[in-house]
């Protein structure tokens, strides 16, 4: 049984099984590889709430690799939930995908550290979400919903992809990690 709850008119809560945290978990050492490597600036996923030259937003982004995402329990899970919150069936969903390219996969793990922040900004695809993974009371600001979300561990929120958000100035020191994602659907 997956456990949905609406938080506001557009944002909706998902609790994720323990197996899934795991897989979270998982996901996370292999990015912390890509992260400590002297090459990670080539896997760096570079959008919106990368570095610029004038502020530093997260302080580092890189997307998963294919295989654990496509065979996970999580990509059931979010299939799932969407068409029970947004209506049809599973397979009128689908993780957005630009095969070949080496972020090929619309989901990607966020770094946030003291003096880190994202700005505003809205996603492609139809449906998007965060997973907070490690959560230091940091909230996602959605602005037009007039709602502020600070997400537990261990959750994912969902939300039409063109609803603005950010995430304010990171002040204290535990680092935020956060996976977002792109889901389009189909039919």
């Amino acid at each position: 049984m997956i456990k949905i709850k609406r938080l506001c008119e557009s944002v909706y809560e998902v609790e994720l099984h323990k197996i899934i945290q795991k897989e979270l978990t998982d996901w996370k050492k292999y990015a912390d590889g890509v992260r400590k490597s002297p090459l990670s600036f080539l896997k760096a996923h570079q959008n919106v709430g990368y570095e610029n030259k004038n502020k530093k937003y997260n302080t580092f982004q890189t997307n998963l690799p294919f295989a654990k995402v496509i065979d996970s329990y999580w990509l059931a899970c979010v299939i799932r939930a969407c068409s029970k919150i947004y209506g049809g069936g599973p397979r009128d969903y689908t993780l957005n995908f630009r095969g070949g390219h080496y972020d090929h996969l619309d989901i990607w793990i966020n770094y946030c550290e003291k003096g880190s922040s994202n700005p505003i900004h809205s996603h492609s695809g139809s449906i998007s979400g965060v997973i907070y993974y490690k959560n230091d009371k940091l909230p996602t600001i959605f602005s037009t919903e007039n709602f502020r979300h600070v997400g537990k561990n261990g959750t994912m929120i969902l939300f039409p992809s063109n609803l603005v958000h950010e995430v304010p100035l990171k002040t204290t020191k535990p680092q935020r990690i956060t996976f977002a994602f792109n889901i389009n659907k189909i039919k």
